[in-house]
């Protein structure tokens, strides 16, 4: 089985900017309620 690899760096806030900025729009207005992931693949 192939395993994804995963990038061996540390995620900083930039990295999640783009959705935080999308959730404050309009356009995310029936967006509640939910996780959303932005981890980069990686859990700890």
């Amino acid at each position: 089985m192939n395993q994804p690899k995963i990038a061996l760096i540390t995620g900083v806030p930039d990295d999640i900017g783009g959705v935080i900025a999308f959730l404050c729009t309009e356009d995310a207005r029936w967006i509640n309620g939910q996780r959303i992931e932005v981890s980069g693949g990686m859990h700890l």
